[in-house]
């Protein structure tokens, strides 16, 4: 990878970084609240999704910085295939469920106990997709850190390099 590259890949995994501490935040403070209002945790859990996916969806910017962090040039996940599996689960529900009313998470039909065609109704039924429900809550907070610490390391790595091959002035 040519040097511009580098440091279009060390701008994205600082992005990256601040996205996992965003998210982190989010998530620290709802844990601290303790027992809140289901809406109050569904929308925290939503914004912490939204805030985690964003290093990992293609960004259609024309910045400075990669569309995306390259997971696999990473080895983000090697050996972590728990974690893994719930990136996985969070860009899914993402793409499908929060950014798109996909059919597999935003289902409708027609409810005929409630419809009354002698009167002109007619109703529909819309479950609305519970974005917590099976989410594996004691490994967020473990993704989020593991994410930001092999970001990191990336990026320092980069910087270090960067930095050498800048002549003094």
């Amino acid at each position: 990878m040519n040097e511009q590259k580098q440091i279009l890949l060390a701008h994205r995994l600082a992005l990256a970084e601040a996205d996992m501490n965003e998210a982190e935040r989010y998530w620290n403070g709802i844990i601290d609240l303790g027992r809140v209002p289901k809406p109050i945790w569904e929308s925290t859990i939503l914004a912490i999704i939204v805030v985690y996916c964003r290093s990992f969806i293609n960004s259609e910017s024309e910045g400075e910085a990669l569309n995306k962090v390259p997971i696999g040039r990473l080895r983000m996940f090697e050996g972590e295939p728990e974690l893994r599996k719930l990136h996985d689960k969070l860009l899914a529900l993402r793409m499908k469920a929060i950014a798109h009313s996909d059919w597999e998470h935003h289902q409708t039909g027609f409810d005929y106990e409630n419809t009354d065609l002698t009167i002109g109704r007619m109703a529909r039924t819309l479950v609305r997709p519970d974005f917590t429900y099976q989410m594996e809550t004691h490994l967020i907070a473990k993704l989020f850190s593991h994410v930001r610490y092999v970001c990191g390391t990336a990026r320092r790595e980069i910087d270090r390099a960067h930095y050498r091959s800048i002549p003094p002035a």
